[in-house]
């Protein structure tokens, strides 16, 4: 009997230290599936940070150039649409896409457009490109349709055996618009240096200045005279005199400023 209660007592023992060890293990286990739960927590919470943050449209799209991630919607501030994900140009809302009835690619000016071109040509490569730049006819809730000057940029990646690309759409309208403004105030700026060349080559062969500052035709110069002395109402009577009225109606002179001699 007292080898059977020993033998009892050591299997119990044994079932303990076995049941002990075990929840020490599960503990480690749920301890581990815990830090790997809040470090999963903590990348996602970094990843829509950086996407609600980053200046640019970021697009996971698969293979039928269906947008299954983005982060459009919150740096857009639009309403998400319940039911079927959006293709890219739906998106985007590019006029083409949302002028055809079955969306992005059906339209009749989906096979030329750039952006489509260059994703299906990365497919097939399974590379990657940047920088393609592309403008867009975009539509806006209201109906109207004005273009955008982007820089787009694509990844393939295979998720789950299953083919995708990371897409970068970067808006460059203000920056283009800029460079066009830049680039008027940079010949503006040599047509003043060439202006102040003639001027005084003018001024030391005999003319003399008026203080009139006129803009004739959407062209702006200064007017010079023999003795310098002269009003805008007897140059635009000049005008009229070499000319017919209706052609000075056309040139539309305008005084623009008197500087005073």
């Amino acid at each position: 009997m007292t080898i059977l209660i020993l033998i009892g007592m050591a299997v119990l023992v044994g079932v303990l230290l076995l049941y002990v060890f075990e929840l020490g293990r599960s503990r480690r286990l749920l301890l581990k599936a815990g830090n790997a739960r809040k470090a999963l927590r903590s990348s996602e919470e970094l990843f829509r940070s950086i996407m609600q943050n980053v200046h640019a449209f970021i697009l996971l799209i698969n293979r039928d150039f269906v947008v299954t991630r983005t982060n459009y919607y919150d740096i857009t501030k639009a309403r998400k649409p319940e039911g079927r994900l959006p293709r890219v140009g739906d998106l985007l809302r590019c006029n083409n896409a949302l002028s055809a009835e079955g969306g992005c690619g059906t339209h009749e000016l989906c096979g030329s457009c750039p952006i489509r071109r260059k994703i299906e040509e990365t497919y097939r490569a399974k590379s990657s490109f940047t920088d393609l730049e592309a403008t867009l006819d975009i539509r806006d809730r209201r109906g109207e349709v004005s273009e955008c000057d982007t820089y787009v940029s694509g990844e393939y990646m295979e998720i789950d055996d299953k083919e995708g690309m990371v897409i970068t759409v970067h808006d460059i309208t203000r920056l283009k618009k800029a460079e066009v403004e830049l680039h008027k105030a940079r010949e503006k700026a040599e047509n003043a240096e060439e202006r102040k060349r003639r001027k005084a080559f003018y001024l030391r062969n005999g003319l003399k200045e008026t203080g009139l500052f006129v803009n004739v035709y959407d062209t702006d110069f200064e007017l010079l005279t023999p003795d310098g002395e002269l009003t805008f109402w007897e140059y635009v009577d000049f005008l009229r005199e070499v000319m017919y009225e209706e052609y000075v109606e056309i040139l539309r002179p305008t005084l623009i400023a008197m500087k005073k001699k």
